[in-house]
């Protein structure tokens, strides 16, 4: 039985361990996010909404925030240069690249058998795409609120292909490779 399961997952795309571990990157993501919100900024500047955060979150990942028109904001940036928010922009930025890199490290580290090649992890920790794809076509929805008397949203565009695919495809494949390079496979 657990032959057939190592046969299975050794040389094949992780769907299932994907999605798990992508969905719990983008949550952990978000709740970091969210919490850095709750503590570091005081009501009068803004709002610390599950929307806010998410818009923060959002732009840590390159995503901007549109609203009717032509108009795009960086939320993050904006608040980050105005000191809304005590931490720089790239640390938010970091914090997520850390996550997704662990993400895919901890995949690959789970799905390790004797003989795994760099490829084949970098493969496993790509998967994370599965989960965290999702999470952010839906969170590009959900996180609509209003600013200066104007709805905004993510770009859901952008969430879809730098937030969903490329960020995470590309972080986690280093998260993978790293896996497989520092158990000297």
């Amino acid at each position: 039985m657990a032959a057939q399961q190592q046969e299975q997952v050794q040389g094949s795309f992780p769907l299932q361990q994907g999605a798990l571990f992508g969905a719990g990157a983008f949550i952990v993501g978000y709740l970091v996010t969210f919490l850095w919100l709750m503590i570091d900024v005081s009501s009068e500047e803004m709002d610390a909404t599950f929307e806010a955060a998410g818009w923060l979150f959002f732009n840590a990942q390159f995503v901007r925030i549109e609203f009717d028109g032509p108009a795009t904001l960086d939320f993050l940036g904006l608040n980050a240069s105005a000191n809304v928010i005590s931490l720089p922009a790239i640390v938010f930025t970091i914090a997520v690249g850390l996550i997704l890199f662990g993400a895919g490290y901890l995949l690959t580290t789970r799905l390790l058998e004797p003989g795994t090649t760099t490829d084949e992890g970098t493969v496993y920790g790509a998967s994370i795409v599965v989960g965290y794809l999702p999470l952010s076509f839906l969170g590009a929805l959900l996180f609509e609120m209003s600013y200066l008397n104007t709805e905004g949203t993510p770009d859901i565009f952008m969430a879809v292909l730098i937030a969903g695919i490329v960020f995470p495809a590309i972080i986690g494949a280093l998260g993978g490779y790293y896996a497989v390079r520092s158990r000297g496979n």
